[in-house]
């Protein structure tokens, strides 16, 4: 299949002008919002960089953090429901700042390991 999409067809597979247009701003003129020339510019650059053993590395890394997220809000979660019997009350989680530092981490540890790892 990516031999298919990205060599063999990829005229098929183009976003157009009315997708860059509405992305342009967002994403501007990098791998996701371009076409043709610019398109093959781009994944020739980012082939580079993620090679088949980063992306085990990123799972790896991101399958640990993750495993960290759920058993923190398991943790949280029995509590929060022991509480609750006992009080009577709700408690509530800040998912959004829990979900940004796994992003965080994960991407921190992928790009700089030997760096924070060291510390």
């Amino acid at each position: 299949m990516y031999t298919l999409v990205l060599q063999t067809n990829f005229r098929k597979y183009m976003k157009g002008s009315n997708l860059y247009e509405i992305l342009k701003e967002f994403t501007s003129d990098g791998i996701f919002n371009v076409d043709g020339k610019a398109w093959k510019i781009h994944c020739k650059m980012a082939s580079k960089i993620f090679t088949r053993n980063l992306l085990r590395n990123s799972v790896k890394i991101s399958k640990q953090n993750l495993c960290q997220v759920y058993n923190f809000l398991y943790n949280v979660c029995v509590k929060a429901a022991e509480a609750s019997s006992d009080s009577g009350g709700d408690r509530s989680i800040d998912l959004q700042d829990l979900f940004f530092r796994f992003t965080l981490d994960s991407a921190a540890l992928i790009a700089f390991p030997r760096i924070i790892m060291n510390k």
